[in-house]
């Protein structure tokens, strides 16, 4: 069932998103295009109109996927469980487990999705100046380059993927958190959104207070290198642990206390 609901999740999101998605590609490989063409127009107007906008505008894209993938991940949780499509998705035979972990996984991979996309664009405008050959020979230099590095140290490539995996766990946190202080906000009544903020400020000002001395306690850890280093794993640990403190803080008040007058 938590698949089922993650694909409805992903499709209504996609619906708005790849649209975007293809249009700033799009418009990366037209300016890409203008730019190594060299041309150059005479006329100001014509340089603001080939260059200078195509420009400003390719940056305002980028800055709408990252914004409306934020924006989704709010709006989803906010309005799919606790405004008028929460008195449909309660009524679902699945749990309220399986609701929150649908919201917080969607979000997550449209989060990730979006950097993909942004990455690819910023791709496309390295081939201003190169092709696409000379581009892949480049990246082959700096793979052949940084080879023996990693022969030497052959624990490079796994402290990596501990690193990427500690991402995922803190992209996930900030939705569990965000989602926590919706559903505190939901309790009361008619100033949900003051609450809200109120809630997630104060959790961000409390999180300040207590992480230093969390990572600090993984830093008096023995450390022998490599995958046995402590503050390594503290990337991981430390938002495993926020992930589920903040999602049966969230699973507890939509179990018990749910509003959604």
């Amino acid at each position: 069932m938590l698949g089922k609901l993650m694909k409805y999740d992903l499709r209504s999101n996609f619906r708005t998103l790849l649209p975007l998605w293809l249009t700033t590609h799009g418009l990366a490989i037209v300016y890409s295009l203008l730019y190594g063409s060299r041309i150059t127009p005479s006329s100001a107007v014509g340089r603001f109109l080939l260059i200078v906008l195509p420009a400003i505008v390719l940056v305002l894209l980028l800055g709408a996927m990252f914004t409306i993938a934020l924006v989704y991940m709010v709006r989803g949780f906010s309005r799919g469980l606790l405004g008028q499509e929460g008195y449909l998705m309660f009524t679902l035979p699945v749990t309220p487990t399986a609701l929150i972990a649908s919201k917080a996984l969607s979000a997550l991979v449209i989060e990730l999705l979006t950097g993909v996309a942004a990455g690819l664009c910023c791709m496309v405008l390295l081939t201003c100046n190169s092709t696409w050959a000379e581009l892949l020979g480049f990246l082959q230099e700096i793979w052949t380059s940084i080879g023996p590095g990693i022969q030497e140290h052959p624990d490079v490539l796994p402290r990596l993927c501990v690193v990427f995996v500690g991402m995922l766990f803190w992209l996930l946190a900030l939705n569990l958190h965000t989602y926590l202080a919706c559903s505190v906000g939901q309790l009361s009544g008619k100033h949900r959104k003051a609450l809200a903020i109120i809630t997630f400020c104060a959790i961000t000002i409390l999180l300040g207070k207590l992480l230093p001395a969390a990572f600090s306690l993984f830093d008096l850890l023995p450390s022998s290198g490599g995958l046995r280093d402590g503050s390594l794993w503290a990337l991981v640990i430390i938002p495993a642990v926020l992930c589920t403190i903040y999602f049966f803080a969230t699973r507890l008040i939509l179990a018990r206390r749910l509003n959604l007058e």
